[in-house]
């Protein structure tokens, strides 16, 4: 199905989920339409793994979460990562250090290049 193999990879969190919308609005015209619960589910699954504290937290709300409020949820989110990325580098920044970049797909931190070590 076209809904599990969208991720949100390196796409803004508005993005992904107009994506997201857009395919749930053609299986409802096509008369198999989602059901809200299962299209947040879906759209956890496919969120990289900076997004695991809120997935955790919208998932065990007992009330189904509209589509506009989980946007808004994951875009408060999203800045929230970007402000704390800015943050570190800009303290990465004033202290010289080497600014880490994320490797691809991952999120995760580059390790550091050695070509900063001193010589013996």
């Amino acid at each position: 199905m076209q809904m599990q193999n969208t991720s949100k990879g390196d796409k803004s969190i508005t993005n992904y989920l107009i994506e997201v919308k857009c395919i749930s609005d053609q299986l409802t015209a096509t008369n198999k339409p989602f059901v809200i619960k299962e299209m947040n589910s879906i759209t956890f699954q496919n969120l990289r793994l900076d997004y695991n504290d809120i997935v955790v937290a919208l998932a065990t709300k007992s009330e189904v979460i509209q589509f506009h409020e989980l946007h808004r949820l994951l875009l408060s989110h999203e800045l929230q990562l970007k402000n704390a990325t800015s943050f570190v580098e800009a303290n990465l920044n004033h202290t010289g250090a080497a600014v880490p970049t994320t490797t691809p797909h991952s999120g995760l931190p580059s390790p550091p290049s050695n070509n900063n070590q001193p010589s013996y």
